[in-house]
């Protein structure tokens, strides 16, 4: 299961630098997004539905601020807005999806945005009320019995390696011993995770999420990481890969991708009429979901070269899948050598010959995924 976070600072001009053409080549299963700046009467219908992706939303009342959402490809059986706190929920920072089924697999992502203090005393005061009323909220989702991931801006770097400046910073919002503090609470004392650093404990300047729009902050990769997933234990274990996506700039945040061995019966439905597919798992969907081409499926592709590593012909993958499917098995290969580099290992002994053009007659071969025995 893929799941994003995105702070779009304004999904009308994240979808001018192309977030909704971006959204696809991910294949993710859900998607959380912060600072939507926009009304229900604001969106187009591609902002609402994306990729067999429906999005459900809580606006702030103020037009131009605030607002979150939620994306997904199975449709949540509970859609809940706001706190019951009427000053933040007027303000729109807070949405959750709730996937329980009557087989017991119970699964809630949420989409958070955290109000910022950095305006003036004023708002830093108020972000102080929503962490104080906020917290019994976070103690009763984890005694709630369900899996749950908060995704969001919560706008705090927790530890010094969070921010590039952090001595600079440790009397600037965001960086607050108290606001630090809150989070450490929140891990220690009730048990949730921190998801990305359960992966990459020492990671520092990959892990930023935001840069300052002031001076070369993001062209001198000073930013802070104030993105998270944060998990109950369960889920957060079944963790295997995160990724800050930066070859793009949607807004002054960038994505953060999680990726886990987890699909709960909800989401793996196979009634889900807006998406027969549902959310079985990308082999499972290439072998049983996808059509022959001259009576052969996709596993009788399957082709051995002379260093007896196995792969595929592009050519004859392209029909198979389709367009859209051929471009997220390739990024599905680009991913998992990214993630074999982070781990410590080298991908071109698990990944030999992954992406090597071979000339083949008049045409090419790309071998799309190959395995050393």
């Amino acid at each position: 299961m893929r799941i994003i976070s995105a702070n779009l600072n304004g999904i009308r001009s994240a979808a001018t630098k192309g977030f909704f053409d971006w959204l696809p080549s991910q294949a993710a299963d859900v998607v959380c997004v912060q600072e939507l700046k926009a009304q229900a009467a604001d969106l187009k219908p591609e902002f609402i539905q994306c990729d067999g992706l429906s999005g459900a939303f809580h606006y702030a009342e103020k037009k131009g601020y605030s607002g979150v959402g939620v994306y997904s490809r199975q449709h949540p059986q509970k859609i809940i807005e706001g706190l019951g706190i009427p000053e933040f929920d007027a303000e729109g920072r807070y949405i959750e999806a709730g996937f329980d089924n009557p087989s017991g697999s119970k699964l809630a992502v949420i989409s958070l945005y955290q109000p910022s203090g950095s305006s003036g005393e004023e708002r830093q005061q108020a972000k102080y009320r929503f962490l104080d009323a906020f917290f019994p909220h976070l103690e009763a989702l984890m005694k709630s019995g369900r899996e749950i991931v908060i995704c969001g801006d919560w706008n705090i770097a927790h530890r010094e390696a969070d921010l590039k400046n952090w001595k600079s910073n440790q009397k600037n919002s965001g960086f607050l011993p108290d606001e630090r503090a809150w989070m450490t609470r929140l891990f220690d004392e009730l048990g949730w995770v921190d998801v990305y650093r359960s992966l990459y404990p020492e990671h520092t300047g990959e892990a930023y999420t935001w840069w300052s729009n002031r001076g070369q902050a993001y062209a001198k990769n000073v930013g802070w990481r104030i993105d998270y997933q944060i998990a109950t234990p369960g889920i957060a274990a079944k963790a295997r890969a995160a990724s800050v996506y930066k070859d793009q700039r949607f807004s002054d945040h960038a994505p953060l991708v999680v990726d886990y061995d987890y699909v709960p019966k909800s989401l793996n439905a196979e009634n889900n009429q807006d998406n027969p597919m549902g959310m079985r798992g990308r082999h499972d969907m290439a072998k049983k979901e996808q059509p022959s081409i001259g009576g052969k499926s996709f596993e009788d592709h399957r082709q051995v070269n002379d260093h007896n590593a196995e792969f595929w012909s592009a050519r004859e993958l392209q029909p198979l899948l389709g367009y859209s499917q051929w471009r997220r098995f390739e990024d599905a290969v680009k991913r998992a050598q990214t993630s074999c580099e982070q781990s410590g290992n080298d991908p071109a002994y698990h990944f030999a010959g992954a992406g090597k053009m071979i000339e083949l007659g008049k045409g090419g071969q790309r071998e799309v995924f190959s395995k050393v025995p």
